[in-house]
């Protein structure tokens, strides 16, 4: 058998470097925690972490060969900046699979409450530096794309399964987190059929959903955000997911182009223009319904119990959102203000109303009917870059 070539031997020594790094840093960590809580907690904590580290790890190793340009089939000698940044977000990952073992156990109120939440929202907040720093250094590869989509898909799926083991999500939620294991298998059985199979090209909408599904998984694994607030938003972001798959699946499934392709129905392509441009606007007209709902039709006067600069900012929020002005950001600001204090304070009401709304103008824009949303192109664009790196 003839040996690798000099750059892949390079990448594998690289390889085992990172895997040792790994392993040190679960025992290390365990070690902390053996001290801390004891060495049950320690284990709960380590033998879950360090498998899902080690299957990351296996499927860097298998895909080693994939490091290089996509126009550009010379393998690079080195994982690179961007890659490396894209392991650690993976292993800060992993160890949210020890807390799968530790929610029963966990006491209210302590630190290992927030200890979820804030590493996956420290996730969160990494994701997209690696392709940014990859652009930057032009080391743009196939491998940081694949690693990088693996990275997310992985964070997702354990993110779920702790809201819906901690009762912040329902059961279907978890779609949220296995859609992605689905559609791959999918793939791979049509094209074992002998079907075609296109490949998806990147979409900014699809890459802004996505980065809206592990924010808000980060931020509903947080103690503050209540199951009254959490549950209905995920029904919303299961929904969210299944269009935005169902997306991917037409494209997937599309015949090859040729001249005598039957172009889509004329009707539909009005329909898809009308519900286009016609739900961003039902969404900001359910933003002022709801509001003045939970305003003049609170039972015992709850609104005077939310905080006076929490009511300002909740009506100019939704103002902005109405009148299509920086509705975005102002949906953003709006949804936490709901999830925070308004739901909590005014459960299955109106105020649950305003938040999927408001949630959903986060997910769609306030559409082509607007006053001014200038964050459209700066946050698109930089969700729209794609994931290769």
């Amino acid at each position: 058998m003839s040996a690798p070539p000099p750059a892949l031997e390079r990448l594998q020594r690289q390889w085992a470097i990172l895997a040792a790094l790994g392993n040190i840093c679960i025992v290390a960590v365990g070690g902390v925690l053996a001290l801390r809580v004891g060495p049950n907690m320690a284990l709960r904590w380590s033998i879950p972490s360090a498998i899902v580290l080690s299957w990351f790890l296996w499927r860097l190793r298998t895909s080693l060969d994939r490091n290089h340009a996509p126009d550009d089939p010379e393998l690079h000698p080195s994982l690179g900046a961007a890659n490396l940044i894209t392991m650690v977000r993976a292993a800060l990952t992993a160890s949210l699979a020890g807390f799968l073992f530790l929610t029963p156990i966990m006491t209210a109120g302590t630190v290992w409450d927030w200890l979820p939440g804030l590493v996956y929202l420290s996730v969160a907040a990494m994701d997209g530096a690696d392709g940014r720093l990859a652009r930057i250094t032009g080391n743009v590869t196939c491998l940081g794309a694949y690693l990088d989509t693996q990275a997310d898909a992985l964070g997702l799926l354990l993110a779920g399964l702790l809201l819906v083991i901690s009762a912040k999500a329902p059961l279907p939620y978890l779609w949220v987190g296995i859609g992605y294991y689905v559609l791959q298998v999918a793939i791979r059985l049509r094209r074992a059929a002998g079907r075609p199979a296109e490949p998806v090209p990147p979409r900014p909408e699809a890459r802004w959903a996505a980065g809206c599904q592990m924010v808000f998984a980060a931020l509903a694994l947080l103690p503050v955000m209540k199951p009254e607030a959490t549950q209905p938003a995920a029904w919303l972001m299961t929904l969210a997911q299944g269009i935005s798959l169902g997306q991917d699946w037409r494209i997937i499934c599309r015949s090859a182009v040729t001249p005598d392709r039957t172009p889509p129905r004329e009707r539909a392509v009005v329909a898809r223009k009308v519900l286009a441009r016609g739900l961003p606007l039902a969404l900001r007209f359910a933003v002022a319904i709801s509001l003045v709902l939970t305003v003049i039709a609170t039972p015992d006067g709850r609104w005077s119990d939310v905080p006076t600069p929490v009511q300002a900012a909740v009506l100019a929020c939704s103002g902005l959102c109405v009148l299509g002005v920086v509705a975005r950001l102002a949906a953003m600001l709006l949804s936490l203000l709901c999830g925070f204090w308004m739901v909590p304070a005014m459960p299955a009401g109106a105020a649950t109303v305003t938040l999927t709304a408001a949630l959903s103008l986060v997910l769609t824009g306030a559409g082509d009917m607007r006053l001014w949303q200038p964050e459209d192109r700066i946050l698109m664009s930089t969700r729209g870059e794609g994931a290769a790196h």
